[in-house]
């Protein structure tokens, strides 16, 4: 199968996917997230493979978000459409039968983040980043809004969400998100001695032991997250954030 912004490389039973956009620091568009989604679905059915490996190309980022310019124009249902097509791509990393580790480099925002929590396990190289900057444009995270509670806690998820701020890879590791920090000449190494691990666990054991840990996952949640995000897609104050990103400005947020 042939892709044009990501990467997929087999050997050894592990399969291994790079977002692959490092001019745009890997940001997701349409084209990127029905790629993952159909390199995760190829890695799933590929009996040969045991254990998936998600990365990013370049030194500075595994993944910074959604790539802004796809929303311009998009009216509310279009973002409804958007949701329900790229949210199935997290929740489907989550609930495949096979473990999948992330070998996270430099910025993982919004969705790269959300990434980051989709996977089993998370190793960081020291220069990496997380963030949920979404409330800066007049919007608020999707899938890291109902995961992110359940790995650090509503008290530290509502201070993330809600200052946008960015943590760095040492904070992420004493919060619980990532399972490693390691420089980043040793990221992939690293990534794959893990992969290499699980992959001497028995198959079904694997995969048993994932939903069993994952059974809750999933449910009314989604849909109240794709309502709500929705919803905001058609606020003033999304369109002055918007507006304010591309112009490189503080937004003035009023509320409507």
């Amino acid at each position: 199968m042939q892709f044009r912004t990501i990467l997929y490389d087999k050997s050894d039973g592990i399969a291994t996917i790079t977002l692959n956009r490092p001019k745009k620091l890997n940001a997701m568009d349409i084209l990127m997230y029905d790629e993952v989604g159909s390199a995760f679905n190829l890695a799933e059915n590929d009996r040969q493979v045991r254990v998936v490996i998600l990365t990013g190309a370049g030194e500075r980022a595994f993944c910074a978000g959604d790539d802004i310019s796809i929303f311009k124009g998009v009216e509310r249902s279009g973002v409804r459409v958007f949701l329900k097509r790229v949210m199935p791509v997290m929740m489907n990393i989550e609930k495949m039968e096979k473990p999948v580790v992330a070998a996270v480099n430099g910025y993982a925002l919004g969705g790269g983040f959300e990434f980051a929590l989709a996977c089993d396990i998370t190793i960081a190289s020291e220069n990496a980043t997380f963030g949920l900057p979404e409330g800066r444009i007049g919007l608020m995270p999707a899938f890291a809004i109902l995961r992110l509670p359940q790995i650090i806690g509503i008290k530290r998820t509502k201070e993330l969400a809600l200052t946008a701020e960015a943590i760095s890879a040492k904070k992420a590791l004493e919060m619980g998100i990532v399972n490693q920090v390691v420089p980043f000449n040793k990221l992939q190494e690293t990534a794959r001695e893990m992969a290499m691990k699980i992959k001497d666990i028995a198959p079904l054991s694997a995969a048993l032991t994932k939903a069993a840990i994952n059974r809750h996952s999933g449910g009314e949640e989604l849909e109240y997250t794709t309502e709500a995000i929705s919803f905001l897609f058609k606020t003033a104050d999304h369109k002055e954030g918007y507006k304010a990103f591309l112009e490189k400005r503080a937004p003035q947020f009023k509320g409507k």
